[in-house]
C-alpha cells in the first residue's frame, strides 16, 4: 500500500509492504500550488491562495471536457501541472523503492493530507496511477462524539497527523 499525504509544504510517501516501511519526502504541497498560481496570473500569494480555496480544481487529462468558466479552466491547469510534478515524484520513488530496496510495487493507495481536498485530486491520482485509490480514513478505528462527528468525518482525510499525535 501507498500513503500519499499532500501537506502544505511537502507530500509525503509512505509505503506499506508485510512488515517493511519506506518513507519518502517530497517538497511540493498547497503552497506551490498556490505560489504557481499566483506566479501564472501575477498575483499575490494571499489572492493565490484564495483563488485555490474557492475556484481550484485539478483538470482531468483525456478526452475530458474543461470547465465552462474559462479562469477556473486556466485555474485547473496550474494546478493539474504542480500535481504532474508530484505524479512523476511518485513513480520515482516507487521505482527506487522497487529496485534499490527490493519492494513490491503498490497495489492500493491512500490520499491524505489538507491539500488532497481539493476536487478531483483523487480522480487525478486514479487516472496517473492506475491502481485502487481511496480517501484515507484517519478515524476509522476512532469513535467521535457530539455533533462534531459529521464534520470530524467529511475531513478524515486530513486528520492522520492528529489522530497519530494522540495516540
Amino acid at each position: 500500500a501507498l500513503l500519499i499525504d499532500i501537506g502544505s509544504r511537502s507530500t509525503n510517501l509512505i509505503y506499506i509492504d508485510g512488515d517493511r516501511v519506506f518513507t519518502r519526502n517530497i517538497m511540493v504541497g498547497g503552497a506551490a500550488i498556490t505560489s504557481n498560481i499566483g506566479k501564472e496570473f501575477q498575483i499575490e500569494y494571499e489572492e493565490a491562495e484564495a483563488q485555490k480555496v474557492q475556484n481550484g480544481i485539478v483538470a482531468l487529462g483525456g478526452n475530458v471536457e474543461g470547465n465552462a468558466d474559462p479562469g477556473v479552466e486556466a485555474l485547473s491547469q496550474v494546478i493539474r501541472t504542480t500535481m504532474t510534478r508530484v505524479h512523476g515524484e511518485v513513480v520515482r520513488t516507487t521505482n527506487m523503492y522497487r529496485t534499490q530496496q527490493g519492494g513490491n510495487a503498490p497495489e492500493i493507495a491512500y490520499l491524505a493530507g489538507g491539500s488532497a481536498k481539493l476536487p478531483y485530486m483523487l480522480e487525478f491520482f486514479k487516472e496517473k496511477l492506475g491502481i485502487d485509490l481511496e480517501y484515507f480514513n484517519a478515524l476509522r478505528k476512532v469513535e467521535v462524539s457530539g455533533t462534531d462527528a459529521a464534520a470530524a468525518a467529511k475531513d478524515a482525510h486530513a486528520l492522520g497527523e492528529l489522530v497519530g499525535l494522540a495516540l
